[in-house]
């Protein structure tokens, strides 16, 4: 009998869940990481192999930009006057994308060049545990109840499971069966007259 349904064992823990992670999502931040290595540059040999456009593997892979967008930097996209120049790019991108952008100042210097950055992170580098929260839709900053302190409880598993299960409301009492009708009869066995749930515990 499944007392919690999956949505919410899949919930990371200080969001109520177990943690445990779901398989396809994690299949995608996985699958993410190894596009930010090859398009970062990655020196290693599979990232080689795949890049060459003579690879046997090329031809199965679904590129939704040109062969031009994938070099393209930043510094293309300025006219010779500084502005803002968009009509380069093959694909067409959202109004307020576009208006985010055109209000976004050209710097006077720089002596960076340009580079792909990850804007969920501070440092910019690729994170596959947050790519794993944007693949699951879920929030990476939270300001809903912790659940960290039922798993800091200075108890044996078994009873963190329990205070777990309790806070789900999900203990299997003899209210909780019968509205799952495995029981007709929730009451009480010490207390007759009330229905056995959680509450009743001294």
């Amino acid at each position: 009998m499944h007392n919690v349904s999956w949505d919410v064992v899949t919930l990371p823990k200080h969001l109520g869940g177990l943690g445990i992670k779901k398989g396809l999502a994690c299949n995608k931040a996985l699958f993410a990481k190894r596009v930010w290595a090859l398009c970062t540059n990655s020196c290693n040999a599979w990232a080689e192999t795949l890049r060459k456009s003579h690879s046997p593997i090329r031809k199965f892979l679904q590129d939704p930009l040109h062969a031009n967008d994938t070099t393209l930097k930043v510094k293309d996209t300025w006219d010779k006057n500084g502005n803002w120049d968009l009509n380069g790019l093959s694909f067409v991108l959202p109004r307020q994308v576009c208006n985010i952008i055109r209000v976004t100042p050209k710097p006077f210097q720089s002596s960076l060049n340009d580079l792909p950055t990850w804007n969920s992170t501070s440092n910019g580098q690729f994170s596959t545990h947050l790519a794993y929260f944007l693949a699951t839709n879920l929030p990476t900053e939270t300001n809903s109840q912790n659940w960290k302190w039922v798993w800091k409880t200075h108890t044996i598993p078994r009873g963190m499971t329990f205070l777990w299960l309790a806070c789900h409301n999900c203990l299997p009492t003899k209210h909780h069966l019968a509205l799952k009708h495995i029981l007709n009869d929730e009451s009480c066995p010490l207390y007759h007259s009330n229905p056995e749930n959680h509450h009743s515990y001294p």
